[in-house]
């Protein structure tokens, strides 16, 4: 077996991303009503208790919290619970900056802008399709056990953001989330009204006319020293053409729409745009969608999923062309494949 399928998940290069204090304050006013003890919690798990608005904590370590919450509390809307608390404020000064924006669409470019960070693992992208645009967000290296949670965190944020900035009656077209339904979807249909599980996106979708709603709070002098405090106290990375490719590359493939072209239409450049700075990098779109199937082959197989289910991840026909594309990667077929070790 080629060492290529046993190789490191690219993703994994980037660092943890780090929450707002505003988080755990939300947290406090949940575990409150979970009957649980916030602040006994926060010192156990060496989490600050004072001046939360002003603390950070890595998103990892919250979502360990969390996970420990629900699961004393025994309440599996915990993190729901926790969403339902969440305002502007909540994203500290990245809140404020979008608050002050002139447009309900100007603001939210704003959160897809820190979203999209390198330290960051969720993306988030906004589109606009003739009367309908959507929120629409994808993992970068999350991990199983962490992803549904981290998932509910970023559409829940998002969507009370919309309603901060567009009204608390403002209600979206419908969510999507990719996690598996769960034993009793009431409280995801009381926050998010219309909601569908195991989707292949996690995603707001909403009129597109919302994008164009003016904010009374527009303040161009405060967004102008917002955006240059945050640019010296919380620069976005760059990240990387080819890792954004590859991004796009691994969103893509599990509806089989993958082409040089559709990558570019997400990007907003042209098909030779994209081929000429992957050359500059010194790669090809073709080794990129290579190494996406193979990331992914790794991830589904180590998991035991069928041939069906290893084929609609790599973008492939059927089981009968994922044994193809296997034998001719790596020179055996897909039952020599004992597992990464």
């Amino acid at each position: 077996m080629s060492a290529d399928l046993q190789s490191d998940d690219w993703r994994t290069r980037l660092a943890d991303a780090q929450v707002p204090g505003g988080f755990l304050a939300a947290f406090v006013i949940a575990a409150r009503a979970a009957e649980l003890e916030p602040f006994r919690r926060l010192r156990q798990a060496g989490l600050p208790t004072q001046d939360l608005d002003r603390a950070s904590v890595s998103h990892a370590r919250f979502l360990e919290l969390l996970h420990e919450a629900e699961r004393d509390a025994r309440r599996p809307d915990f993190v729901l619970m926790v969403v339902r608390e969440f305002t502007l404020a909540t994203m500290g000064p990245v809140g404020v900056l979008a608050s002050v924006q002139s447009t309900v669409g100007a603001a939210l470019s704003v959160l897809c802008h820190y979203s999209a960070d390198g330290r960051r693992r969720m993306r988030a992208a906004l589109e606009r399709d003739g009367a309908e645009a959507s929120l629409r967000y994808y993992l970068r290296g999350e991990s199983p056990a962490r992803a549904p949670r981290s998932a509910e965190l970023a559409v829940g944020l998002a969507y009370r953001a919309l309603q901060s900035l567009a009204g608390p009656d403002w209600r979206a077209r419908r969510v999507t989330l990719t996690c598996t339904a769960p034993d009793d979807a009431a409280p995801y249909e009381a926050l998010f009204g219309e909601v569908s599980f195991a989707q292949p996106f996690d995603a707001i979708a909403f009129d597109a006319a919302d994008l164009d709603r003016p904010l009374p709070s527009a303040d161009p002098e405060l967004a102008r020293a917002a955006a240059a405090y945050l640019a010296k106290v919380a620069p976005v990375a760059q990240v990387r053409f080819a890792d954004e490719v590859r991004e796009i590359i691994a969103a893509l493939l599990p509806h089989g729409a993958c082409s040089a072209d559709e990558v570019a239409a997400r990007l907003g450049v042209d098909r030779r745009t994209v081929h000429r700075r992957l050359a500059e990098a010194g790669v090809t779109f073709s080794d990129l969608l290579q190494a996406v199937r193979q990331e992914a082959a790794r991830a589904g197989m180590a998991k035991g999923d069928p041939a069906a289910t290893l084929a609609r991840a790599l973008g492939l026909s059927g089981p009968s062309a994922f044994s193809r594309w296997f034998r001719q990667t790596y020179g055996a077929p897909p039952s020599r494949y004992h597992g990464p070790g």
